[in-house]
């Protein structure tokens, strides 16, 4: 025969077996051993157990119960796999499946009566002649496993338990229960000699799910003296503690959520609370101006002041006061003060910045671009502001080195002026201070430059709490008017 036709008469096998039981049990595959063999078992296993006329019910109860004798134990979980629905019982797609607590009942019957105990229950069997299979969890139930493991394990001292069984049954029903017992014990043996026959995965993961029933199926000290018995304990005592840590897994992912949530509500209140604050302090701080008839300067560069920290404010809450990008930073700082006579350039690498620096970063530029727009390149058509940072490589221990530079040009004659304004001494002093670096305002023939730098330190958590910066790619990346030329009307 040829590798193609024996190819063939497998897949036709386990096409058949798999109609038939509702699955391909590890017992029947033609991979396991030689085809043959295992082609005349399941020939064996069609008269003697499929189409055997006992009920299916009993003959799969019955087949559990004395699977119970083999040391191996493929065949009890296979056939507690089919009580319970993992398959068909005993080949028999219609037959309900029972449920795991019928199963433990049915583990927890006496292995064989006991010697003082058998001529009570031989007594109970023959008082039911002809009374044919019983119901499932009876007490006949019992008596009658009982007799037929007896018959079972020793058929030449068990004349007693035949005879009982014969006037329970019937002759015929006997016979065909003899034979049931026969492949019952072929099964045994054939799974003890070969020991590649191996429980499937679904019963492995049933029998994690239900440790009761894997206890009584595997635990009893026989299993345990077997290479098998142990093997499948070890699987269950991994599935069990994998399951156990995916359960606590999921404990504490909720439990994160949950705080996650509860600091969300606290964030958004504290949010609207603050902003509403800010919203009435700058009112207040506008009426009080009026009437103390401040100057109409001073009464724009307070309140401006205000409605920077404003937007720096709505900025973080939408990052929820975590990182926030400086490009970002930038882009809707100046928005303000584009227009189509004038053009606002920005370029620099992704840095996130801690909520502090933010606001501190977008005072300064506020400072920076109220002042162009009074006196310096955003005052005339034409003017250009320049806006560019970078991180670049310091030489004293390659540390990281942050640049910033504010560059006006086409703006009015700059001149030094007689004094330090509020806005200069935010920049050169507090904006220093914040980054731990130096802020320095020039006052070129060309226009105004501001130049900031500040070292990061080589120890990337310690630069996370100065700057807010995570481990990012410094990979450059355009800021808001990396066109060149954007501007609203």
């Amino acid at each position: 025969m040829n590798r193609s036709d024996v190819s063939g008469q497998r897949a036709a096998l386990e096409a058949e077996v798999s109609a038939r039981m509702g699955l391909v049990p590890n017992f029947f595959r033609p991979d396991q051993v030689a085809f043959e063999p295992v082609s005349g078992m399941w020939d064996f296993a069609k008269k003697a157990y499929l189409d055997n006329p006992l009920p299916a019910l009993f003959k799969e109860r019955l087949f559990v119960h004395l699977s119970r004798f083999c040391r191996a134990r493929y065949c009890i979980v296979r056939h507690v796999g089919f009580l319970v629905g993992e398959g068909n019982v005993a080949g028999t797609p219609d037959v309900p499946a029972q449920s795991v607590d019928e199963v433990i009942k049915l583990l927890q019957y006496p292995v064989l009566p006991e010697e003082d105990g058998l001529s009570a229950i031989v007594a109970r069997v023959e008082a039911r002649p002809g009374a044919g299979a019983p119901l499932a969890g009876s007490g006949l139930e019992r008596d009658v496993f009982a007799l037929a493991a007896l018959l079972f394990v020793e058929p030449l001292m068990a004349e007693r338990a035949r005879k009982a069984l014969d006037t329970f049954l019937g002759s015929m029903l006997l016979e065909r229960l003899l034979a049931f017992l026969a492949f019952v014990r072929t099964a045994h043996y054939w799974t003890l000699t070969h020991p590649s026959i191996r429980p499937e995965a679904d019963m492995a993961t049933f029998l994690d799910r239900h440790e009761a029933l894997a206890d009584l199926v595997l635990s009893d000290e026989a299993v345990a003296a077997t290479e098998t018995g142990q093997h499948l304990l070890e699987e269950l005592r991994q599935l069990r503690a994998e399951r156990d840590e995916r359960a606590e897994l999921r404990r504490a992912l909720a439990e994160r959520d949950e705080a996650l949530e509860r600091q969300e509500l606290l964030i958004d209140e504290l949010n609207h609370r603050v902003k509403n604050t800010l919203s009435v302090v700058q009112s207040m701080t506008e009426l009080t101006l009026k009437q103390a008839h401040v100057s109409k300067d001073m009464r724009d560069g307070l309140t401006g002041r205000l409605g920077a920290i404003a937007r720096a404010h709505d900025l973080l809450t939408q990052e929820y006061w975590g990182a926030v990008a400086l490009d970002r930073v930038v882009r809707e700082t100046l928005e303000p003060f584009r227009s189509c006579a004038v053009t606002i350039e920005t370029a620099g690498p992704a840095v996130p910045l801690r909520a502090k620096t933010a606001v501190a970063l977008a005072m300064a530029l506020h400072e920076l671009a109220t002042n162009a727009a009074k006196y310096g390149a955003l005052s005339v058509a034409g003017g250009r502001v320049e806006v560019v940072w970078s991180m670049d490589e310091y030489c004293v221990d390659h540390a990281k080195q942050f640049r910033f530079t504010w560059t006006e040009a086409g703006g009015p004659a700059v001149a030094l002026p007689s004094r330090r304004g509020f806005g200069s001494m935010l920049i050169e002093r507090s904006l220093s201070a914040e980054l731990r670096g130096t802020a320095e305002l020039r006052f070129e023939a060309a226009g105004l430059v501001c130049s900031i730098e500040a070292p990061l330190p080589q120890d990337t958590e310690a630069g996370a709490e100065v700057w807010g910066v995570a481990p990012a790619d410094h990979g450059a990346a355009r800021g808001g008017g990396d066109a060149g030329r954007e501007g609203t009307d």
